[in-house]
């Protein structure tokens, strides 16, 4: 039986010499791994809710949302400095999530994530934190095929690695079961 997947989407790492289904690998295209509309009113719905403790936080990381689940390396620290604020039981709005950027790491991460320009953005991004659990949950679905794609990756270089089969298999098994 032959597997055959869709046309490539991203660069290989691959050799042109590995087999057909190694190269493949490599062919996903990377819109699908991600919704930054999601991402982006995740984000809005925690900066639009009043008062601490924030209980759109609350219900958002209830349903698995952390740092990780982002794609966009800024939304990831944006949450990062939710948590930082939650933690100190201190309210987000726009003002204290800025200070809190600012004060994270040395050189604070403001800056990084794009400035109070970013910050403005998300907050204009939805008008209302309504559907923060439906949009949780397309996050949640995201990251997870995120972390399938990484693991179905590494199961792809075990199972072309040398070594006994029993436990290359194994370690497949061990590897499906973290997905």
């Amino acid at each position: 039986m032959t597997l055959r997947l869709p046309p490539r989407a991203l660069p290989s790492a691959f050799d042109s010499n590995d087999p057909p289904v190694t190269r493949s690998m490599a062919r996903v295209p990377i819109a699908s791994l991600a919704d930054d509309g999601a991402e982006m009113a995740v984000l809005a719905a925690v900066m639009l809710t009043a008062g601490h403790p924030n209980v759109t936080y609350q219900r958002l990381a209830a349903l698995g949302v952390d740092a990780q689940a982002f794609s966009d390396p800024r939304r990831a620290v944006v949450w990062q400095a939710f948590e930082g604020l939650t933690r100190k039981g201190r309210p987000v709005d726009i003002l204290t999530l800025a200070e809190e950027l600012r004060s994270m790491s040395d050189s604070g991460r403001l800056n990084t994530v794009g400035g109070a320009q970013f910050l403005g953005e998300i907050t204009d991004f939805i008008p209302t934190i309504a559907h923060c659990e439906a949009h949780g949950e397309i996050v949640m679905d995201h990251a997870r095929l995120r972390l399938a794609l990484a693991k179905a990756q590494e199961m792809v270089v075990t199972a072309t690695s040398t070594g006994p089969a029993v436990e290359r298999l194994a370690k497949i098994r061990a590897l499906a079961a973290e997905i």
